[in-house]
This record gives structure tokens, C-alpha cells and sequence, in this order.
């Protein structure tokens, strides 16, 4: 069996990147990086087995849409397909059953669904085509439609949150989908996690929310594969929550209303609010463990009078049941802004990369349940801004 392992980084730049990771030598190698794109700040792989690894999706933020990607044998990645999304999208979720895309549009606040090809994954709508849909706006409970906004259901609707600079309005993050095929759908400028459900091929429904803590910011989200738990990581308060999922009829709260903080205890409280949460990941072959990211902690050291190199990632052991938050370990790096990271598919390998300073660097998980992360290779790729990896 190969030792050899894949990913391909995206960012707020203008390029997608190949890597490989050689887990016998622990090392990172730079195969070829493709210009053209803009902002490509999250991609993710197609579900279809017969896909996966060769066909991609990513999200142009500033361009506002979505596109389809191939890639070629050599390294190259070509755009096959690529529709609007009516908002600035900073996610873009593959179905399970591969008939399409929920783009989430931070700014935009809506959901949208985007159709493609089962059989090629490619994108299917057309400009024409997508228009339409995206003409076909819904904000009611119990409407249907291609795109569902939330800005009429938050809270803060006509105000601004408690956050004023972040909570202006309805700002949806992340979107992810239980095993029933219901959506999840993190809005930080709202405080609400939505529920979703599709109606015939295309068209989404409004049927339940969950509340998070006022001014808390839901960023991303992560499912245990029991069906029955949903951990959120807050973005503006360094918090993560569990849910019990799906959601019932009346507003969901968190299991334990104070949450578990996440950024490191030995940082002022007062200096919390410069930084930021950026990732969740749950290991992929025992739901025993939650690798969650933090942002801002180098910028902190002119306060803190520390020399901090990196922004810590924190380790939380779940129990056996998945409800409760057992044990938090925070792992210092050297990495500067940690948007994004990713685990592989085996749970053996954390891939993480820098924001700010361009690196990309693999951990390796130990211990019982992959509760010990260690620095196993790293880079200065001198990447422009990447904000995501894409294991495959």
C-alpha cells in the first residue's frame, strides 16, 4: 500500500494547490500550484465514490459563485462548471446523494441549492437557468424554494446583534447534513443554527433552529455519526456546544448552556474578542475527539508581552455517548491564522495551514483516541492566504 497521501489547498487567493504527504518520511511535497482562480477559500470533494479525488467543488467569494473542478492526472485543475449563488458564498457542501451543491452565502444570507450531474459532477446550471432559481426566493417557515434567506428569522432582523461590527445582519457560514439528509446550517450574524430539509430535487424548507448563546457568532459544526449530536464551534466567543439533533419543534439549546471554552485559559478574557475560532474537525473512525482552531493569538503579543509563534489548536475528548466534553488539551503551533484544517479520511494525519505566513504542516494523531496531536512535516509554501485543505 502507498504510503503516499493528497490534498489540495484553497484560499483568498488566486490559486488551488496539490500537495502530497509522504507518511513513511514525513514529508511535504509541493506538486503544482494553479492560477486563475479567485478566492477559492473552500473546497470540498465530490461524495461519489467514483469521483472522489478527481472531481471538486470550491467557492469564489468574491466572485460570488461556485464552480466545479477536475483534476488532472499531473496536478492540474481545470474548472468544468460554475454557477452564481446570489451573495458572497463562504462554503459550499456536497449532497451525500451527489445530486448537487448548498452554497452558504455569508454575505447574502441565504442557502442556495445547486444542481449537478450525478454521473460527472459537473455543474449543470447555466447562467440562464441559475438565474431562475435564484429569482425563486423564499423566507418563509413552511415555503419552498432553490434559495432560503434568513434574514427575516433572526433575532436581530431589525437591529444589529450584540456583536454590532459582526452582527449586522444574517451571515451564514457553513452548511452540514445529518444522516436523514437534513441541513445544518451555521448563521454567525444571527446566533441560530438552522434546520433544512429538501423538498423533491431542488427546493429547501425552513423547518427547525437552534439558539446559541446572544452574541456567541455559530461559525462550523461537526455530526456525530450516532445521528444524535451536533458540536458547534462559536466564533466570537471561543466556545464550543453540543446539540442533540435533529432539532424539535421548539428553539434547541445546547446540552450544557455554558460551553467549553476553547482558546488558551492563559490569554487577558478581556483580549478575547480580537481573536477569532476558525475550524472543527471530528475524528473520522471513533466521534472520541474535536480538533478545533484558534485565530489572533500573534497579534496578541504586543498586549500579552509573550512571543507566541502560532495560534493553538484545541484538542476535546468526547465520552463513550458523545453529550459531553470529557477532557480540553491546547496544542501551541506555529502556524499564524488558522482558518482552515483538515483531518484524513484514516484520522492518522491533520493537515493545517496559515492564513497569514503561507505554511502548510501535517500532524500526526496519537494516544487512545487521537487526543495527542505532534508536528510531523511542515512548509513555507509561501501560499497567498490559504484558508483551506481538502484530504483526498
Amino acid at each position: 500500500m502507498s504510503s503516499l497521501m493528497k490534498f489540495l489547498v484553497g484560499g483568498n487567493g488566486k490559486t488551488v494547490t496539490l500537495f502530497t504527504f509522504d507518511a513513511a518520511s514525513k514529508s511535504i511535497n509541493l506538486v503544482k500550484t494553479n492560477s486563475g482562480f479567485i478566492t477559492p477559500s473552500w473546497i470540498e470533494s465530490s461524495v461519489s465514490s467514483s469521483l472522489r479525488g478527481k472531481v471538486f467543488y470550491a467557492v469564489s467569494e468574491e466572485n460570488g459563485k461556485v464552480q466545479s473542478l477536475e483534476l488532472k492526472d499531473d496536478g492540474t485543475v481545470v474548472e468544468t462548471g460554475s454557477a452564481p449563488t446570489g451573495g458572497n458564498p463562504a462554503h459550499v457542501h456536497a449532497l451525500k446523494d451527489g445530486s448537487g451543491l448548498i452554497a452558504t452565502n455569508y454575505m447574502g444570507g441565504s442557502a442556495v441549492f445547486i444542481p449537478v450531474d450525478r454521473s460527472t459532477g459537473v455543474i449543470t446550471a447555466t447562467a440562464s437557468t441559475t438565474q431562475s432559481l435564484l429569482s425563486n426566493v423564499t423566507t418563509n417557515v413552511g415555503s419552498v424554494s432553490p434559495v432560503f434567506e434568513f434574514q427575516s428569522h433572526s433575532p436581530y432582523a431589525k437591529s444589529r446583534g450584540p456583536n454590532s461590527e459582526r452582527q449586522e445582519a444574517s451571515h451564514p457560514h457553513q452548511c452540514t447534513e445529518g444522516q436523514n439528509g437534513e441541513l445544518y446550517v451555521c448563521d454567525l450574524g444571527s446566533d441560530r443554527i438552522w434546520q433544512l430539509e429538501r423538498k423533491g430535487e431542488n427546493e429547501l424548507q425552513l423547518v427547525a433552529q437552534a439558539d446559541a448563546i446572544s452574541g456567541a457568532g455559530p461559525r462550523h459544526a461537526a455530526l456525530h455519526s450516532n445521528g444524535k449530536y451536533l458540536y458547534l464551534i462559536t466564533e466570537l466567543i471561543h466556545k464550543a456546544f453540543i446539540y442533540p439533533v435533529p432539532f424539535g419543534k421548539a428553539a434547541t439549546s445546547p446540552l450544557h448552556s455554558g460551553g467549553t471554552l476553547t482558546a488558551p485559559a492563559d490569554i487577558p478574557t478581556e483580549l478575547y474578542k480580537e481573536m477569532t475560532s476558525g475550524e472543527i474537525v471530528l475524528h473520522p473512525t471513533n466521534d472520541r475527539v474535536l480538533y478545533i482552531s484558534n485565530r489572533g493569538q500573534v497579534d496578541l503579543n504586543s498586549k500579552t508581552g509573550k512571543n507566541v509563534k502560532g495560534d493553538a489548536i484545541a484538542v476535546l475528548t468526547l465520552n463513550e455517548q458523545g453529550d459531553e466534553f470529557t477532557n480540553v488539551e491546547i496544542v501551541p503551533t506555529e502556524i499564524n491564522v488558522i482558518r482552515g484544517m483538515q483531518i484524513s479520511a484514516d484520522g492518522k494525519y491533520l493537515g493545517v495551514v496559515g492564513q497569514k505566513d503561507g505554511k502548510v504542516a501535517v500532524y500526526q494523531t496519537g494516544g487512545q483516541y487521537g487526543e495527542k496531536i505532534e508536528l510531523v512535516a511542515s512548509v513555507d509554501a509561501g501560499l497567498d492566504m490559504p484558508t483551506d485543505v481538502t484530504w483526498f
